[in-house]
């Protein structure tokens, strides 16, 4: 039946009801398509760019763990190692190392505070530990982190044996940073770490080790392999927990009863004290060198424990 039939069929109250009811219909679809235009509803939504997470330092080992050289304004040395990690307190990579390298340890001519280091550092360089490939010319920013000592100090010390400078751009810098621990899994006596270093004479870039004491506020832990490991040049590596996160800073180690051993600086004991450091305000050191002040020791020392 045509449609104006079925409207003249119905009563006139039904048809004024009728009529009402198309134009509140109307009325609401008409509004839906003008808050459509004024909202951009309808619209693609833009996707926000989300910062990748740093990758588990046991899945990749690669643009992690480095020799540093320091260009102090008394000269230049390398000692040791040093790694890089991101922290949820700063979105700029953190490069850690160990405080006593920067000192007679590494073939400086003294020992360097974590105060003095912001006023001494004048340019910092990594060369990668696996791929021997140099980074260089990229602005550094020494954290000033409360408490610190160098090993052999360290029992009275609240924050350990660690230094931290900060990459203030790593544009076009290599670095593949593995996540600090958060300290949710706590380590102890038993717990397993793997030490990232390469080991002269071996190809394996992770160490297993297990703690077997905590003394003096440090890791103190076997690693499980037989045969000495030859970790002259160690300290300042990273340990990682089971989860592949920065769980401790090797600082030393040795030989005993046919078992290598080493000791390191927990992360949880110096965590919080970075990141009071990362969101002081910092000098960004110059890469440039300053004339020097004092001679510093004349052959710099790439074989600190």
């Amino acid at each position: 039946m045509p449609l104006p039939y079925i409207f003249q069929n119905l009563e006139k109250g039904e048809r004024r009801v009728l009529r009402n009811l198309s134009i509140a219909v109307a009325s609401f679809l008409l509004i839906c398509l003008i808050t459509q235009i004024f909202t951009g509803a309808g619209k693609p939504e833009e996707i926000a760019e989300e910062i990748p997470l740093p990758a588990s330092g046991l899945e990749s080992q690669d643009n992690f763990v480095f020799r540093p050289r320091f260009e102090t304004i008394d000269g230049e040395f390398s000692a040791g190692c040093a790694f890089v990690t991101l922290t949820p307190f700063s979105d700029k990579p953190i490069v850690l190392t160990a405080l006593h390298l920067l000192g007679p340890a590494g073939g400086y001519y003294q020992q360097l505070e974590s105060d003095t280091l912001r006023s001494t550092l004048a340019g910092l360089s990594l060369r990668e530990i696996f791929t021997d490939e140099l980074m260089t010319d990229f602005p550094v920013s020494a954290l000033e982190i409360d408490d610190t000592a160098p090993l052999g100090q360290t029992v009275n010390s609240l924050a350990g044996d660690v230094a931290a400078f900060r990459i203030e751009t790593r544009d076009g810098i290599p670095v593949e940073p593995a996540p600090l621990a958060t300290g949710n899994t706590p380590l102890s006596v038993g717990s397993p770490l793997s030490l990232v270093y390469r080991v002269q004479g071996s190809e394996e870039r992770l160490h297993k080790a297990t703690i077997i004491e905590v003394k003096d506020k440090l890791f103190v832990y076997n690693f499980e392999t037989k045969e000495e490991l030859k970790l002259l040049g160690a300290a300042g590596a990273p340990l990682l927990n089971e989860a592949g996160e920065v769980a401790a800073i090797h600082l030393g180690g040795g030989h005993q009863n046919g078992r290598t051993f080493g000791l390191a600086t927990p992360v949880s004991l110096f965590r919080s004290r970075l990141e009071v450091a990362c969101r002081a305000p910092v000098q960004v050191s110059p890469k440039t060198q300053a004339t020097a002040s004092v001679s510093p020791q004349s052959t710099p020392n790439d074989g600190a424990p």
